[in-house]
């Protein structure tokens, strides 16, 4: 693979994560159904896609 190449392949990610407190400091966690463990909600976007 030629450098020019590897290079079309490169694009930065956009991702984020938040925490969530209700009044008694608890976290909100969501549970991904295709995962075997809670994590906090978040996201990325997708290549081309605009906030």
């Amino acid at each position: 693979m030629t450098d020019d190449q590897a290079a079309s392949f490169a694009r930065a990610r956009a991702a984020t994560g938040v925490l969530f407190f209700n009044n008694d400091d608890h976290i909100m966690l969501v549970d991904p159904t295709y995962k075997d463990y809670f994590e906090v909600p978040g996201g990325e976007l997708e290549h081309g896609e605009l906030l």
